[in-house]
C-alpha cells in the first residue's frame, strides 16, 4: 500500500468527525481492490458505530472474503449487528440475522429473544431461525474442540444466556415460539430446573410444545438431551413415551449407538418398561437399512424391551434370515431366548448362514433344544474348517472329557470305548496330558487300563515314550501290556524297544513282542480310527451319553 494512501486510511481511522464515514464507504465501492480493502479495516477499527452499521446495510452485497474478514473481528460490529436485528426493516433485520450467524456473537442470544417477544415483529420467524442456527453453533463448540480465536469459553457463555431462554420458556403462552422452546431444549442438561419443572406441569403453557419437540426435533443435542435422560436411572415415563413414538432415521441412528454391542445395566430396567417401540411394531423394512452395527444393537434394544415376545421374534427372525453378518449374529445370540418349533426350525436354518460366528451362536443352542439329531451335528462339525465352530461344537459336547471316560472305562464294551475314546480325543484338550498322568500312576490297575484306553482312543502314538518306559515296568503284566500296545505305534524307537523286549525275562512280554513286531511287520501300525458315520452308530452306547438339559423357553 502506498505511504500516502495508508496516511490517510489511518487519518480516517483515527478521526472523530463522521464525515470520514462516506469518505471511507465510497472507499469501498472502488474497484482497487487495495484501496477498498483498506477502507474495510478503517471502517472496522473505527470506535463509533456509523460506518459499522452501513457495512450491515449492505451485507447482503459483500463478498464472501469481506464477511469472512469482518467475522474474524466480531467485536467491532457485534453493537451494529444488535441494531439491525431489533430494526423492523426489510433490509437491515434480515442481514443483521446473517451477520450474526458469520460472526457468531453468541453474547446477543437475549436480543434474539427479545425481537421474537416483541408483538407483531414483522421478521420474527426469521430472528427464531436465526436463534435455532446460533444455539445449535453455540452447543457445537460446547461439545467440539474449542475455537482457540475466541477469547470467551463456550459453556460460560451458555451460562450466561441461558436465563433468558428460561424466561422466554416461562413466557411461552405470549409468544408461542416454538423455535425458543428448541433452542432451550439444545442448550440445557437434563439437570436444569426450569426443564424439571416442565416436565412435572402437563398444565404448563409450554408442554405440549416441550413434548411434541422432544418427538419431532432432528437436533443432534435434543436427542442427545432424550438418550442421557434415558439412561438415567429413574427416566421421566414422557420421555419413555417419546422414545417409543419416535421413527425418525436420525433418532434411531443415535438411540442404536447408545445401545452399542450390547444393553448397558444402566438403561435394561429402562427399556424393560418399554412397551412398544414404533419402528419396530410394523413393517420391519427399515431394519434393512442400518448398518451392521446398528441392526446388532437393534437386535439387543427389542431384546431388552418390554414389547410382546412375538414381535420381538419377529425382529430376531428378520435379522437372522435377511441381516448384515453382525446383524444376524446378534440376532442367532438373541434366539435362545425363544423356544417352540418355529425357533428351532430357524436355528436349523441358520446353521447354513455362511459366517462362523453365526453358526456357532446356534451350535451352542441344538442340545438345549431337544433338536433330533443334535449330537450328531455337533460331533460332524468337529472337522469344521472354522476354529470358532469347532470351538462350539467342543463346548456342546463337554461330556466326552477324559476324566469322565476313564472313570467309566472299564464298563464299556471294546467298540463303545473306541468310539468314545476318538470322541474325547477330539473334544478334551487335556485327553493327552491326562492320558499320560495315568500312565505315570503308581497304581498297577491305572497303568493297564491307561495303555487300554490309549489303544481305544488311537492316542498311542501321542504317548509313546511313555509307553515304551512301562517296557521296563517292575509288573511282568504291565511291560507286556506294553509292549501289545506298540503294535499301534510304527516308528523306529517303537521297533527297537519291541526288539529289546524280546529279550525279557518274562516269556508273555517276550511274547507280547514278538507278536507286536510282527504284526508291524506284516500289516504296518494297527488303527482303532473310524469314520464319523461309524463313531455316530456306536455312541448311542455310551455311558458318556447325557440326555440334553431342559429346553429353551420363550
Amino acid at each position: 500500500m502506498a505511504p500516502g494512501l495508508e496516511k490517510t486510511l489511518q487519518l480516517l481511522t483515527d478521526t472523530a468527525n463522521e464525515a470520514a464515514v462516506p469518505v471511507l464507504l465510497a472507499a469501498l465501492d472502488t474497484a482497487d481492490e487495495a484501496v477498498s480493502a483498506g477502507a474495510l479495516h478503517a471502517i472496522l477499527g473505527r470506535r463509533r458505530g456509523p460506518g459499522q452499521r452501513a457495512l450491515i446495510e449492505r451485507w447482503h452485497r459483500l463478498s464472501e472474503r469481506w464477511k469472512l474478514e469482518i467475522s474474524q473481528q466480531p467485536r467491532q460490529i457485534s453493537a451494529a449487528v444488535r441494531h439491525a436485528i431489533l430494526s423492523r426493516d426489510a433490509v437491515l433485520c434480515p442481514n443483521g440475522c446473517s451477520a450474526l450467524l458469520s460472526i457468531r456473537e453468541f453474547e446477543l442470544i437475549p436480543a434474539l429473544v427479545t425481537c421474537i417477544e416483541e408483538p407483531k415483529h414483522p421478521h420474527a420467524q426469521l430472528v427464531a431461525q436465526t436463534l435455532l442456527s446460533l444455539c445449535e453453533l453455540l452447543q457445537e463448540e460446547i461439545t467440539g474442540p474449542r475455537d482457540a480465536a475466541r477469547l470467551q469459553d463456550p459453556a460460560r457463555v451458555c451460562d450466561q444466556i441461558l436465563p433468558n431462554l428460561e424466561k422466554a420458556v416461562e413466557r411461552f403462552e405470549h409468544h408461542g415460539c416454538r423455535e425458543v422452546m428448541e433452542a432451550f431444549l439444545m442448550l440445557i442438561n437434563g439437570e436444569n430446573p426450569t426443564f424439571k419443572r416442565l416436565l412435572a406441569d402437563p398444565r404448563h403453557p409450554a408442554y405440549l410444545t416441550m413434548i411434541e419437540t422432544l418427538g419431532t426435533s432432528g437436533r443432534l443435542a435434543v436427542m442427545r438431551l432424550i438418550l442421557n435422560l434415558l439412561e438415567t436411572r429413574f427416566p421421566p415415563s414422557v420421555v419413555l413415551q417419546v422414545v417409543s413414538r419416535r421413527s425418525d432415521v436420525p433418532f434411531i441412528r443415535q438411540l442404536l449407538k447408545r445401545v452399542g454391542t450390547g444393553v448397558s445395566d444402566v438403561l435394561k430396567p429402562t427399556l424393560r418398561r418399554m412397551e412398544s417401540i414404533a419402528w419396530l411394531q410394523g413393517s420391519l423394512s427399515l431394519l434393512d437399512t442400518l448398518t451392521e452395527s446398528e441392526q446388532a444393537a437393534a437386535v439387543w434394544l427389542a431384546v431388552g424391551s418390554g414389547m410382546n415376545r412375538l414381535r420381538v421374534f419377529d425382529v430376531v427372525r428378520h435379522v437372522l434370515v435377511q441381516g448384515r453378518p453382525a446383524g444376524r449374529r446378534a440376532a442367532a445370540a438373541a434366539l435362545r431366548e425363544f423356544g417352540g418349533a418355529e425357533a428351532n426350525e430357524l436355528v436349523l436354518r441358520g446353521l447354513q448362514d455362511p459366517d462362523p460366528q453365526v453358526q456357532a451362536h446356534l451350535l451352542a443352542q441344538l442340545r438345549d433344544r431337544g433338536i433330533p439329531g443334535a449330537i450328531s451335528r455337533l460331533i460332524q462339525l468337529l472337522d469344521s474348517r472354522h476354529e470358532v465352530v469347532r470351538n462350539a461344537a467342543q463346548s456342546c459336547l463337554t461330556e466326552f472329557n477324559f476324566n469322565r471316560y476313564i472313570t467309566v472305562f472299564d464298563l464299556m464294551e471294546d467298540n463303545i470305548r473306541r468310539s468314545t475314546g476318538m470322541l474325547v480325543m477330539r473334544i478334551d484338550p487335556q485327553a493327552t496330558v491326562l492320558l499320560a498322568e495315568e500312565l505315570k500312576s503308581r497304581t498297577r490297575t491305572r497303568r493297564l487300563r491307561a495303555l487300554e484306553a490309549a489303544v481305544a482312543m488311537d492316542a498311542v502314538q501321542l504317548v509313546e515314550p511313555l509307553i515304551i518306559v512301562l517296557l521296563t515296568d517292575q509288573d511282568h503284566f504291565v511291560r507286556a501290556e506294553a509292549a501289545r500296545t506298540l503294535a499301534y505305534c510304527d516308528t523306529p524307537l517303537a521297533r527297537q524297544s519291541l526288539e529289546q523286549a524280546r529279550n525279557d525275562r518274562s516269556v508273555a512280554v517276550r511274547e507280547a513282542a514278538e507278536l507286536a513286531l510282527r504284526k508291524l511287520s506284516g500289516e504296518g501300525r494297527l488303527t482303532t480310527a473310524g469314520s464319523v458315520e461309524a463313531i455316530l452308530q456306536q455312541l448311542d452306547g455310551s455311558l458318556l451319553m447325557e440326555p440334553p438339559t431342559s429346553a429353551a423357553t420363550g
